[in-house]
């Protein structure tokens, strides 16, 4: 009996011990999983935070790239009304040379036998009272004849006499009407 006493006794304190430390752990369980929580809490808040940045991030060069799309698309933009401009210019100015020309041909060759053999521009069959290469209406020394006839005498006078049957007799000097000699 001494033996069954001996192993109930040690049973029963094999059994407190057992209780107690389960009271222990089971006490110090509520605290470990309060701790376990507030530290999964903060972990989770935390990778919040860190997704929010990271969205922000994102967004923000979302932003930026769209800015430098839009500013490259504007500078294509002026540039190509640029380039646009410039070609209408340069086709104005090219018109308007080509219409000079054409003015200055037209009016040239809408002269009456209009010649330029030296490439002066000036009709070499334009009259030239004194013979200096300079037609009479461009000569700075030219003066106008005063009997309305736009040829100069160069000396003398002249009559001139005729029964009306067509022809006549000159016995003055002839006019000097310039011309190719």
């Amino acid at each position: 009996m001494q033996k069954t006493n001996l192993l109930s006794t040690i049973s029963l304190i094999v059994l407190t011990i057992i209780f107690v430390s389960k009271n222990a752990l089971a006490q110090n369980e509520p605290t470990q999983m309060k701790k376990q929580i507030k530290t999964q809490v903060k972990s989770e808040a935390k990778n919040q935070t860190q997704i929010k940045e990271q969205k922000q991030m994102q967004n923000e060069i979302k932003t930026q790239t769209q800015s430098k799309n839009q500013i490259k698309n504007e500078v294509k933009t002026q540039t190509k009304i640029n380039e646009q401009n410039q070609l209408k210019n340069e086709n104005k100015t090219q018109t308007k040379a080509q219409n000079q020309m054409k003015n200055q041909t037209q009016s040239q060759s809408q002269s009456k036998n209009f010649i330029d053999l030296n490439g002066d521009g000036v009709n070499d069959n334009s009259i030239d009272s004194d013979g200096d290469g300079i037609p009479n209406g461009q000569d700075p020394d030219y003066t106008r004849s005063q009997d309305g006839s736009g040829f100069q005498k160069k000396s003398g006078t002249g009559n001139a006499t005729g029964s009306g049957t067509g022809t006549t007799t000159n016995t003055g000097t002839k006019s000097s009407r310039g011309g190719r000699k």
